[in-house]
């Protein structure tokens, strides 16, 4: 596994701040089983109004994880079945009101949805676009430009988040 200094300091931060003592388990309508438990705010994400940890099991391993925040609009505290309505999929999110934000383990985010009394009026996904440049000695060679790219009700946004190879030049 390819994991730099900061990326370890993102997990042991994630791992201290988790409450193994409200962790619940769920099973969704995939028939796949998670786990859900409340973390202390993290360093970057002390604004949001609550932080969960999402884990992914596969025949009770595992496999995979999110880290969770919720920015609510009004007062909200059933944060766990707006989870689960996300991942299963139902229109009706809890009438949550508010902007949820899905990050990978090492707190960089991937996903967020703005909901207004649980109707999805925004969406934002981190998308990545790769140069397929053949020249051996080009700067831009292997490459990988990062778009946040935001979906209203009425069209799409698309706006330029990251250029690995500008930055690193």
């Amino acid at each position: 596994m390819n994991v730099n200094k900061k990326q370890l300091d993102k997990i042991e931060e994630l791992i201290t701040s988790i409450d193994i003592n409200n962790l619940k388990s769920f099973t969704l309508e995939s028939t796949q089983k998670v786990l859900i438990t409340d973390v202390k705010p993290l360093k970057g994400l002390e604004t949001v109004n609550k932080t969960k940890a999402l884990f992914f099991l596969n025949q009770d391993k595992i496999v995979r994880s999110r880290v969770i925040t919720f920015t609510n609009k009004t007062t909200f505290n059933d944060y766990d079945n707006v989870i689960l309505s996300v991942w299963n999929k139902n229109k009706n999110k809890k009438l949550y009101s508010g902007i949820v934000s899905f990050y990978n383990p090492y707190q960089e985010r991937l996903l967020t949805n703005e909901f207004e009394n649980g109707i999805l009026t925004e969406n934002g996904v981190l998308s990545l676009k790769r140069n397929k440049s053949t020249k051996k000695n080009s700067r831009t060679n292997g490459c990988t430009d990062w778009y946040w790219v935001t979906t209203y009700q009425d069209g799409n946004h698309l706006a330029l988040v990251c250029n690995e190879c500008l930055l690193t030049l």
